[in-house]
């Protein structure tokens, strides 16, 4: 028995050796990270943080000297870099993320207690890729076609952040030829392979394929005029004009200035009254009541008449109507 007690002893004893000496061993550290989010490539995700500004973040960590040696030394004064491993099931939206769970499986981390961080909680937003086909159409600036203009493929495959589809005003493709038509001949059947651009109204996207081949024959040229002021009006269901009203963040947003590009004898007689700017809210829209919205006008035009610009998008929101 005395036998027995003398190991336990000497077994408590040596317990307590190596704890004295691991934490004579050891020492905390703060060191600055960074968080990137990482996504699986089969995900059709996008991950944004948004707080902290650059997912930077302090971890107050412990571990052996040794080792927060070597990881002073690898940082050689830059901030660590966290690899976070975005979940794919993640719900498009806003989330508050656990910095401290974020960060546990990082292994540049797995020798150390990661004790605190600050900020505690991350917020980040995720969204969706959409992959849609669009109709391809030309825009041959201040040249008239004979004819509608033949395109091959007629449409495009457009790959997209799910909230920048959602805020388009115009869905198609549209293609600049009036560099392409200059100095060219009339009445004469022309054609060019001519290059797809890399975004959608203005936002970015990955299209396929990356050129069409476009046919066309030259009429006499067009003629450009701004028409100012045009209203704009926002179209609804009359289930949401009943609960909802509406707020501009630019109080002069109602209207706004245009050009537009047709026959001369026609463009001549346009006033600013026989063009309306249309913005459809949809019953997805109720559901952010707390933030401005940011959409572009549709232009209702006479036949023969199109835009000669992108329009200006306006921001706007919903308000709830007390019943």
């Amino acid at each position: 028995m005395a036998q027995l007690r003398m190991l336990l002893l000497t077994a408590v004893l040596a317990g307590l050796i190596w704890f004295a000496a691991d934490q004579l061993d050891s020492s905390e550290f703060t060191v600055e990270a960074e968080i990137r989010p990482v996504v699986p490539a089969s995900a059709p995700l996008a991950v944004r943080i948004e707080e902290p500004a650059g997912g930077l973040v302090k971890l107050e960590i412990r571990g052996r000297n040794a080792a927060l040696n070597s990881l002073r030394g690898e940082m050689a004064g830059n901030r660590l870099p966290i690899r976070w491993m975005a979940e794919e099931t993640l719900s498009p939206g806003e989330h508050q993320l656990d910095v401290l769970h974020l960060v546990a499986g990082d292994k540049l981390l797995l020798p150390f207690s990661v004790l605190s961080a600050k900020p505690a909680r991350l917020r980040a937003v995720v969204d969706r890729y959409v992959t849609q086909d669009v109709p391809i159409q030309v825009n041959p600036g201040l040249f008239r076609l004979a004819g509608e203009a033949r395109i091959e493929p007629a449409a495009a495959t457009v790959r997209m952040l799910e909230s920048h589809w959602r805020n388009l005003g115009d869905r198609s493709l549209e293609l600049a030829i009036e560099k392409l038509l200059q100095g060219q001949p009339e009445g004469r059947l022309l054609t060019f392979e001519v290059p797809l651009p890399a975004q959608l109204a203005g936002q970015p996207a990955s299209i396929q394929p990356k050129s069409a081949h476009v046919s066309v024959t030259l009429s006499e040229r067009n003629v450009r005029r701004t028409l100012a002021p045009v209203v704009i009006k926002f179209a609804m269901s009359v289930d949401m004009s009943a609960r909802f009203g509406l707020e501009l963040r630019d109080a002069g947003a109602g209207t706004t200035d245009i050009q537009v590009i047709g026959p001369a004898e026609r463009v001549a007689t346009l006033e600013p009254q026989d063009i309306l700017g249309v913005i459809e809210v949809n019953s997805e829209d109720a559901a952010a009541t707390d933030k401005f919205l940011l959409r572009t006008p549709h232009f209702l035009l006479p036949e023969g008449v199109r835009l000669g610009g992108e329009p200006e998008p306006v921001e706007f929101r919903l308000i709830p109507v007390a019943p």
